[in-house]
């Protein structure tokens, strides 16, 4: 039987004192030429203080739960590589929550600021600026667990996929952060690409982020293939994926992701695709705001859409002789949904969402045998359009929703709008409950329209 006296309990507490006693600050330059030798220095519980300045260096924390900390927060002290290779911070070494990075600028890296694998980091207060990579200029993550506290995301660049992060397998915790001005050129996610990755996200804003490629984008701010979590308080703003033929997911493109969001707001996003030419395929936007995809099963809470809209546009004509059509389709202003999905909507607002197709054909003749170039308009779902999936709708708003199309120079065929609200086809089974609908406009069916195969429940 162990035996507890009290010289024992006096020896741990004087055995705590004397561990506690020997966590050191370490100061760079003061004591240390450089960052690393002060990481390389350190043991568990010290903590590394930076004064201001610009350090050429790339770090790695070597798997020690220590603090790096500068003294005048990321404007005053930054992490600049001026050249050379290798991420400007690297954590794969088992690193644990109790590793903390604090008020840093990670600026200008070509390979990426910071990659973790199979670890875990706390960094807060801290800024990443005008890095590039292939993938997640800002964040490359892989089966790590990240805390992430007030930071900022700034015009990172990714040339395949996630602009600032790349999170694969992950747990990825946001409070207060700002991507602001990312951009993927590659297909998929203007600020964030995840896989199998867990999101608890607060208060954090997505501005301005750009998914941009040449013939197919997704998801202007955030692609979610098999994610899930919450996002509280959040704002998407004036994201965009663009492209010359396909483009979906203004916001974010969802396959078989079930994340759920409360008091969110969407407003002035954006898919769009502008063809032009001669014998081009066909050129479509879908979802303005949010497009999801096999399976799926997004719940909001008291969010709001305003503005977004999707938006297919072309110009064609000249080039090789032939009679061709070109069709131009804009589908779902804020919300593109397919393939047995199961979203639930609750006590949100579609406002001034817009579903548009605009194109002009060719408006002489081309060619010694007087062949053409015709364009075809036709947009469907001013704020939601459904396919092959499940939707319920409780308590919600829409308001001046609308579809549009405008087709010039040489048309072909009927140029239509369908549902100024909403498009239900192929089996689409949506449950619409207490939902009001006001000022919506379409050529054919002012609030919404259904194909003969879709069975809603409207009460």
């Amino acid at each position: 039987m162990l035996k507890v006296t009290a010289r024992s309990i006096a020896f741990v507490v004087a055995l705590a004192t004397v561990t506690h006693a020997l966590a050191t600050d370490r100061l760079v330059p003061a004591q240390f030429g450089t960052i690393q030798s002060a990481i390389d220095a350190a043991v568990a519980g010290d903590t590394v203080i930076v004064s201001p300045g610009a350090y050429n260096e790339r770090l790695n924390m070597k798997g020690k739960a220590i603090t790096l900390k500068s003294v005048k927060g990321y404007t005053q002290t930054i992490l600049d590589p001026l050249a050379g290779a290798n991420y400007l911070l690297t954590c794969t070494t088992g690193e644990t929550l109790s590793t903390v990075i604090d008020c840093f600028t990670f600026r200008n890296s070509p390979t990426g600021g910071l990659k973790m694998t199979s670890a875990a980091l706390t960094i807060k207060n801290c800024r990443f600026l005008s890095n590039t990579a292939a993938q997640g200029a800002a964040m490359w993550l892989q089966s790590a667990n990240i805390s992430i506290d007030n930071c900022q995301f700034i015009s990172n660049i990714a040339s395949d996929r996630g602009g600032a992060m790349y999170a694969l397998s992950s747990t990825v915790k946001l409070n207060n952060c700002i991507f602001n001005s990312n951009k993927s050129t590659g297909t998929r996610g203007g600020a964030i690409y995840a896989e199998t990755t867990s999101f608890d996200v607060d208060g954090t804003n997505f501005l301005g982020n750009r998914e941009e490629v040449g013939d197919e984008s997704y998801g202007g701010a955030l692609y979610l293939l098999t994610c899930s979590g919450t996002f509280d308080l959040c704002a998407w703003s004036d994201n965009v994926t663009s492209s010359s033929l396909k483009s979906y997911g203004g916001s974010m493109y969802m396959d078989g992701s079930s994340p759920v969001f409360h008091t969110c707001t969407f407003t002035n996003c954006y898919a769009f695709t502008s063809r032009g030419g001669s014998n081009n395929p066909d050129s479509e936007a879908h979802g303005g705001s949010v497009y999801m995809i096999n399976s799926a099963s997004p719940i909001f809470y008291d969010c709001q859409w305003t503005g977004s809209k999707a938006e297919a546009t072309g110009s064609f004509g000249g080039g090789g002789c032939s009679n061709y059509t070109n069709s131009l389709r804009g589908r779902g202003g804020a919300m593109h949904i397919r393939e047995s999905c199961n979203a639930k909507l609750y006590r949100c607002s579609f406002t001034s969402t817009l579903a548009r197709s605009a194109g002009a054909g060719s408006s002489g003749y081309v060619c010694y045998n007087n062949w053409q170039y015709y364009v075809n308009c036709n947009s469907y779902g001013g704020a939601i359009w459904v396919k092959r999936s499940n939707l319920f709708i409780e308590d919600c708003n829409f308001t001046n929703c609308s579809v549009n199309d405008q087709a010039t120079g040489n048309v072909s065929g009927a140029n239509e709008s369908f549902g100024g609200a909403m498009w239900m086809e192929d089996f689409a089974s949506p449950s619409i409950l207490g939902t009001r609908f006001e000022g919506c406009n379409a050529e054919y069916g002012g609030a919404f329209f259904m194909t003969s195969q879709s069975s809603p429940f409207v009460s």
